[in-house]
């Protein structure tokens, strides 16, 4: 007579479920910023983009009134009293970036996309820049030059 007859139980014990559950928290606390930094990278694109479109228009606006725009608004505005108003808008079209005219001159101007909304956490690339000779620039968060933003 047997006293005891061991069965195959289906399933998992506790031991096993709580190695699974370890496997899963370790590739989560690694994953999970590597994919939120690849998302703010992707992101700056927009700002990038941006920042081209304003300088091509840029060019465009000064070849017209011989001077560089010095803000941007919704119509274009070429007077001898100083108003000069490029139309474009102030933010980059997925809304991760406030544009911006920094400064201008009739033959200098800086060209400047700031991080905005869900695209603040980029702290490694806050700002983007560009000005009339082509040359692009970045800062941190807190202001130190960032190198791999464009």
């Amino acid at each position: 007579m047997k006293l005891f007859k061991w069965q195959k139980h289906s399933g998992f014990s506790l031991l096993e479920l709580i190695m699974a559950l370890m496997v899963f928290s370790i590739v989560t606390v690694i994953a999970v910023p590597a994919y939120q930094q690849q998302l703010y990278k992707s992101r700056r694109s927009d700002a990038q983009a941006s920042l081209i479109s304003l300088q091509l228009a840029q060019e465009q606006y000064r070849n017209n009134c011989w001077q560089y725009a010095s803000t941007l608004a919704s119509n274009t505005s070429c007077k001898p009293d100083g108003n000069y108003t490029l139309s474009a808008s102030t933010i980059s079209p997925n809304h991760y970036y406030q544009l911006s005219i920094q400064s201008a001159t009739s033959t200098s101007y800086i060209l400047t996309a700031t991080a905005t909304g869900i695209q603040i956490g980029d702290s490694h690339c806050q700002t983007l820049s560009i000005d009339q000779s082509g040359t692009k620039t970045a800062r941190t968060g807190s202001g130190q030059i960032a190198n791999d933003c464009w």
